[in-house]
């Protein structure tokens, strides 16, 4: 399938109130290796801000816009 249209841009990340448990399991064979497996993830976070830039931050700018554009249109009553 091919792609229509790629948007690229780097993008920073943010958050605050943000909390993760990782539970692991470590396994001792009896070669003497150690694994490691994943048991459990979870992440929360109050609040997360992303900012985005380049052509996918216009693209993501821009869909905001038109969607709070559109939300305050049809919801005034």
């Amino acid at each position: 399938m091919a792609c229509l249209l790629s948007l690229k841009g780097a993008g920073t990340f943010g958050g605050a109130g943000v909390s993760a448990t990782i539970g692991l399991d470590l396994n001792h064979n009896q070669n003497g290796r150690l694994s490691v497996q994943m048991s459990d993830c979870r992440s929360q976070a109050d609040q997360i801000s992303v900012n985005l830039g380049g052509p996918l931050g216009v693209a993501v700018k821009t869909y905001d816009y038109f969607k709070s554009l559109f939300r305050g249109l049809f919801n005034n009553q």
